[in-house]
């Protein structure tokens, strides 16, 4: 059984606290906006495992 990474939950909420916060401040009528969103994030990032990169992932998830 595929299982979802660690952070994961921890992550998404990172970025979508980020990603409201900058539209909340307006940030998104400047063209570079998520730039400094996507750094935070990187911070955070991990390695995908295997099993997400394969084409029939999503079947594979469905039918566990």
């Amino acid at each position: 059984m595929t299982r979802v990474p660690e952070r994961f939950l921890e992550v998404a909420q990172v970025t979508l606290r980020e990603f409201f916060n900058a539209i909340v401040a307006g940030k998104d009528v400047d063209p570079s906006w998520k730039k400094a969103i996507y750094k935070v994030i990187c911070k955070l990032d991990s390695d995908v495992p295997d099993a997400f990169k394969s084409p029939g992932c999503l079947q594979e998830l469905l039918h566990d």
